[in-house]
């Protein structure tokens, strides 16, 4: 259904003249993510206004988007699957708080090392968007210093005695992102994860 409305919005595009024919895979895909990401955000923050964390909710989607829109990273194979990691993942995010605000030291290094692992592996350049080079080097330094930038918000509120709760938000923004990098990674080096298929 969403691939469909993609594929509808982009042949319209093409048909008044907004793109070129040979811009069809790119417009696309990033119009399915678009799409995607509209139904999936909405359905997180459903779950978030019932449970009482919409604002923590924000947070997280705000830094992990910001970043991960520049990183790329781990792709579901459906959209149904994507939804469901993303509800599984916000979940296990809001169970554990309680956890990483005891451990505040430990989950600041995880924060720091998220970062630094992003800074040296970049950006994932995505089949489907099939950058070039320079692109993929451009989108990698962007994807650095967003990493940067958010680590360092993360740490300057932190001194600024923003309440930790919010900032354990932001910090799983930057430590999802890592995560996703790496599982993408795994994956598109055929290591572990796809030994098992």
């Amino acid at each position: 259904m969403i691939e469909r409305l993609s594929t509808i919005c982009t042949n319209r595009m093409i048909s008044e003249n907004i793109i070129s024919e040979n811009e069809y895979n790119y417009y696309q895909y990033r119009l399915l993510l678009f799409i995607e990401s509209v139904v999936g955000h909405s359905i997180l923050l459903i779950i978030a206004f019932c449970c009482g964390f919409v604002i923590k909710t924000a947070i997280f989607l705000f830094a992990f988007d910001l970043l991960r829109g520049y990183t790329n990273g781990y792709h579901c194979e459906t959209n149904i699957g994507c939804n469901f990691l993303s509800v599984f993942t916000l979940l296990w995010i809001r169970f554990h708080e309680f956890i990483f605000l005891e451990e505040w030291d430990i989950y600041q290094g995880g924060v720091i090392l998220s970062m630094i692992f992003i800074i040296i592996i970049g950006a994932i350049n995505h089949p489907n968007m099939s950058l070039s080079e320079e692109e993929f080097h451009a989108v990698s330094r962007k994807a650095r210093i967003i990493a940067v930038l958010l680590t360092s918000l993360f740490f300057i509120l932190s001194f600024c005695d923003v309440e930790r709760a919010y900032l354990y938000y932001l910090g799983m923004g930057i430590v999802q992102t890592f995560i996703s990098v790496v599982l993408a990674k795994m994956i598109m080096k055929g290591g572990v994860i796809n030994a098992e298929r």
